[in-house]
């Protein structure tokens, strides 16, 4: 079985792991490095230590995390990117990551849990899963992580967990790619002319 309980300073590394080994499962290029969580993540003034959750095996090793929080104080209520209106009965569940494994789906369930649990005591009456918008603000930039998207189809892992705990689907983005590998920055036919036809040549002064 599996403890969870706050976050602490000494735990970056392994919540940096455990993120590489969640977002590699669906070949994603998402990083998130002990940096990142120091100069980006915790250091952010409405980061607080408690809303985010960390799953412990028997042997004290850290394998899934989650990290919610209400709207930051000051916010007020907002419709952010859409018709989804955000309020003082709302939590936002940023990001959860759980390391590969057979036990994989019962970690994240068990993190579930918890956080419904706390949304019960603070009076939270809705819990909004990865896509809150202008209201989720600690990763972006990170890749799948950004909370502007919400949760990429590509990770089947995630999604089911969030089914299972009965959060359903509120609204569908689109991210749409253009590969770069053979871009070519468009040029002046006119101006490539008269480079073709024209050469420079040093001129030596004489004095």
């Amino acid at each position: 079985m599996w403890s969870v309980r706050p976050f602490f300073n000494s735990d970056t590394p392994a919540l940096a792991k455990v993120w590489a080994s969640h977002t590699t499962a669906y070949n994603s290029r998402s990083v998130c490095p002990v940096s990142a969580w120091d100069n980006a993540i915790l250091s952010k003034p409405y980061f607080k230590s408690e809303e985010l959750l960390v799953a412990e095996d028997s042997k004290g090793e850290i394998v899934g995390w989650l990290h919610f929080s209400g709207p930051p104080e000051g916010m007020g209520s907002s419709k952010g990117n859409s018709e989804i209106s955000i309020d003082s009965k709302s939590l936002i569940l940023h990001q959860l990551c759980v390391r590969t494994g057979e036990d994989e789906s019962a970690i994240a369930q068990q993190l579930l849990r918890k956080l419904v649990e706390l949304s019960e005591k603070s009076g939270a009456v809705r819990v909004l899963g990865l896509g809150a918008f202008d209201q989720s603000f600690f990763y972006l930039g990170f890749g799948d992580g950004d909370g502007m998207l919400g949760v990429t189809s590509q990770d089947t892992r995630l999604l089911g967990w969030l089914k299972q705990s009965g959060l359903c689907p509120l609204l569908p983005t689109e991210c749409w790619e253009l590969p770069l590998a053979h871009f070519r920055p468009p040029m002046d036919r006119a101006m490539l002319a008269v480079l073709r036809s024209s050469t420079i040549s040093r001129v030596l002064e004489e004095f």
